[in-house]
């Protein structure tokens, strides 16, 4: 099984422009949201509000989203409270192909099947016989910094092993957006400006809404037509999203066939798509010894980072097989205390004669709440000690903790943190007097096969 490498959502990217004509009432009055507590696995409440950071000089400011950008004062307009340094948020997600073929396909209709349509409210199976794929993950939200002009988080995407039921850490990506809104919440005074409407293609609807034995008045998005079909419902108290539905269909053209019943060959039209669902799982607050830090000054002036390494297979029974591994991180942009990078890795092929394999590139924030930055503080640094736990996730099932605090090869202080999981860790090495991450491991098991994946880089060049 496999499960697509992108955050489980790629939400409102459907007629766009039409969904806003629906965003023409004025907000309702402020209220205080509700916490996006009594899903399932929902360990801890919001934490109270916390003073935020103003923008810094030559910030570009971030759009509101479109849904919302004709909504009067969305300049002024804020994230829920419940937004706060440090809040996670977990959401699962899946997503499968549907190929209607006989016996070849996917997801199959069905009544009583977990995979529903939230458009049409059509169920499906997953067959037993797949022609296509299907898979489950978490999309894991860690809001990194909260400021007046952006919200910035740290998004991590974890596969579920149905069979071990364990997760595995499969990508990174991240977050900049207006504290408004994005996909993955919005401002409740936003959703209550929304009209009860049908226009251009697109519904909003309100009304109970069911989700972990809690029932919840929301708001519902539906967009669609017979190519593809979108749903998302939100809290409207909270602002969280709840779910989401994105289906696709397209005609396949005809296959021919033989009817052992007739005991002839005879034509059948075939199609094939795809459907991914997401629901909300619940919130906890990450309490870091440094989310209130402070970006080192050497941070808002870096352009890039530089760093080599290798990536290796170890089997039983087999020397290991490393090849050489190149990982370039370019700072796309930057605020008073973050920076977004655009992080390209390069393995190299096993014959240098051989064409190289294709980079593979990802963004990634640094930010004071949150683990695995580009940088730490060195004050933050300095008030760790080795053995340290840092955090304990009991739904995912990871623990966070200082591996090593003491000074290196060269003699210099380097503070090691490790995040590990059932099936995998990743290790960060900081310099302790500059802050910058220096060096990183990541360790992948696969039981299955007793096969071990280990990416090992080193800061080489810097500028």
């Amino acid at each position: 099984m496999t499960l697509r490498q992108r955050p489980a959502v790629a939400l409102l990217s459907l007629s766009l422009s039409a969904m806003a004509v629906a965003a023409g009432a004025q907000p309702a009055p402020a209220q205080p949201p509700r916490n996006p507590g009594g899903a399932p696995n929902n360990p801890a409440a919001p934490p109270p509000a916390q003073p935020v950071n103003p923008a810094g000089p030559g910030f570009n400011a971030i759009p509101a989203h479109p849904l919302f950008a004709g909504v009067p004062g969305i300049e002024n307009i804020t994230a829920p409270e419940w937004i706060q340094p440090g809040t996670r948020l977990i959401f699962w997600g899946a997503a499968g192909t549907i190929v209607n073929e006989a016996g070849q396909t996917t997801l199959i209709p069905d009544p009583n099947g977990e995979w529903i349509d939230e458009v049409t409210g059509e169920h499906f199976r997953e067959s037993e016989v797949h022609a296509g794929t299907a898979g489950a993950g978490y999309s894991v939200v860690d809001i990194a910094a909260v400021t007046p002009q952006a919200i910035v988080a740290d998004i991590r995407m974890y596969l579920i092993d149905p069979l071990q039921n364990t997760t595995q850490l499969t990508s990174f990506t991240s977050l900049v957006t207006h504290p408004s809104s994005c996909d993955w919440w919005v401002n409740p005074l936003l959703l209550r400006s929304l009209v009860e409407t049908q226009q251009q293609g697109v519904r909003v609807l309100r009304g109970p809404y069911n989700l972990g034995g809690q029932t919840y008045d929301a708001v519902r998005i539906v967009s669609g037509n017979m190519a593809s079909s979108s749903s998302y419902t939100y809290d409207l108290a909270s602002g969280i999203l709840l779910s989401f539905t994105m289906k696709t269909e397209s005609a396949g053209g005809n296959e021919r066939f033989f009817d052992p019943l007739t005991g002839e060959y005879k034509t059948r039209p075939t199609s094939s798509g795809s459907m991914t669902l997401g629901r909300f799982i619940g919130t906890r607050q990450l309490d870091l010894p440094w989310t209130n830090q402070t970006m080192p000054a050497w941070a808002n002036e870096a352009k890039s980072f530089h760093y080599d390494g290798a990536y290796t297979t170890s089997m039983p029974g087999m020397p290991p097989m490393s090849l050489g591994l190149t990982m370039d991180s370019k700072v796309l942009r930057r605020g008073v205390n973050w920076i977004e990078t655009e992080v390209t890795a390069q393995v190299q092929s096993i014959d240098p004669m051989m064409p190289q394999q294709m980079p593979s590139t990802s963004l990634r924030i640094s930010a004071p709440a949150m683990i695995g930055g580009q940088w730490m503080s060195p004050e933050s640094l300095a008030g760790l000690q080795q053995g340290q736990v840092l955090d304990e996730d009991p739904f995912l099932n990871t623990r966070a903790v200082v591996s090593y605090a003491g000074p290196d090869q060269q003699g210099r202080r380097v503070v090691a943190i490790t995040e590990s999981g059932v099936r995998d860790e990743i290790a960060y090495l900081y310099d302790g007097q500059t802050g910058m991450m220096i060096a990183a491991v990541k360790t992948d098991r696969f039981p299955e096969t007793n096969t071990t994946v280990t990416l090992q880089i080193q800061l080489t060049g810097q500028e």
